[in-house]
């Protein structure tokens, strides 16, 4: 050997170089230019409309049962979005919020009387619910 390390002298920064692998010098390292970067364009600003769906069913989340605020309130938020984006009519977007409240009302009422028939049938049998004797 010429005193070199085959294997380090690959990484060197000189335009023909040694693989390493072979006898022979041909070019490893080949200069790719300038790189440019890919920034995608920021994402459009939610409508008004949504802004204020969103932070009335954020206030809203915190007096919620946990499965509501996260799936019914997220996928309603999701879907807004979605509908924005798409440009759908504000009078669509404006309806699916109206039905979002709706149903997010009907099902925390729901959920609110099976605790409290829970809690009454609990108190009335003396047992945690349980089916066995």
């Amino acid at each position: 050997m010429d005193g070199k390390l085959p294997l380090l002298d690959a990484f060197s920064v000189d335009e023909d170089c040694e693989d390493g692998l072979t006898s022979s010098r041909r070019s490893v390292f080949k200069p790719l230019g300038p790189v440019q970067a890919v920034v995608p364009p920021p994402p459009p600003a939610p409508a008004p409309v949504v802004l204020r769906a969103q932070r009335t069913f954020d206030r809203l989340g915190a007096y919620l049962p946990r499965r509501i605020d996260t799936e019914q309130m997220g996928d309603a938020l999701e879907s807004l979005h979605a509908m924005v984006r798409r440009g759908e009519p504000m009078w669509k977007v404006r309806a699916r919020i109206a039905s979002t409240a709706f149903w997010v009302l009907a099902h925390t009422a729901l959920e609110l009387s099976l605790r409290l028939a829970g809690a009454v049938v609990r108190l009335a049998t003396g047992r945690n619910g349980d089916t066995e004797r």
